[in-house]
């Protein structure tokens, strides 16, 4: 981005295209800042390709809507059936710094995974709408204020043992009181979900890159030390 933030009126569009075997890790400058918005609104849509072979890792920093702002985003992950790919999203409650916590009008993520035929993997909503409906509910944020999702999309043959070592680092963290979180396997047993609440966005980055590493590891033998940005 050129700019501190995202404005009304915005358009932003993000294509990433991997190559077949091609490993790669990507993240943002920083926060996303959505400011304040008098009218209209901002969106950002996101395409990526993981060819066959190819690891992927998108994590990019939070999402900080300020007061009045509107924002929309729609993420298309297209992943070969032989490949993986990790994606993070995480949604603060505004500066809470300057006195702002859910004052926006709406964040409203949407992300749509297929495969490389175009059969549709899953798709995952999150509609916060702090104006509408009080999200300090249970079901919803309960007590915390941060949410954050990773999905994992990946070949069957590694659920099973990721799954499992993901949830004894959740257990870990849950005891800890540094966050709430659980996973799900993902429709065909072709990847994990895992939501997580947390008080502040570095609790919830710390669960994420616990999950990079169990994955990296497992998928590529590599480790994974956390994000270095200059």
């Amino acid at each position: 981005s050129p700019s501190g933030g995202i404005l009304q009126g915005d358009r932003y569009q993000i294509e990433i295209k991997l190559g077949n075997n091609t490993y790669a890790h990507v993240t943002t400058q920083g926060a996303t800042r959505i400011y304040k918005m008098e009218k209209n609104y901002a969106s950002q849509t996101i395409n990526i390709e993981v060819k066959e072979g190819g690891y992927f890792e998108y994590i990019p920093d939070q999402l900080i809507p300020f007061r009045n702002s509107r924002f929309y985003q729609e993420v298309i992950l297209n992943v070969h059936d032989n490949a993986t790919m990790m994606y993070s999203e995480v949604i603060v409650p505004g500066r809470v710094a300057s006195g702002e916590a859910f004052e926006y009008d709406i964040c409203f993520v949407k992300t749509i995974c297929k495969n490389h035929l175009g059969k549709t993997r899953f798709i995952d909503t999150v509609n916060l709408e702090p104006k509408k409906e009080n999200l300090r509910t249970n079901g919803i944020l309960g007590n915390f204020l941060v949410v954050g999702t990773i999905y994992v999309v990946t070949k069957e043959q590694y659920v099973k043992d990721l799954r499992y070592n993901i949830d004894q680092k959740i257990r870990v963290l849950k005891y800890r009181a540094m966050v709430s979180c659980g996973s799900s396997i993902l429709p065909g047993r072709q990847g994990i979900i895992i939501r997580i609440l947390g008080n502040s966005a570095e609790d919830v980055k710390k669960m994420i890159f616990k999950v990079i590493m169990i994955v990296r590891k497992q998928i590529v033998g590599a480790s994974f030390s956390g994000i270095r940005k200059s």
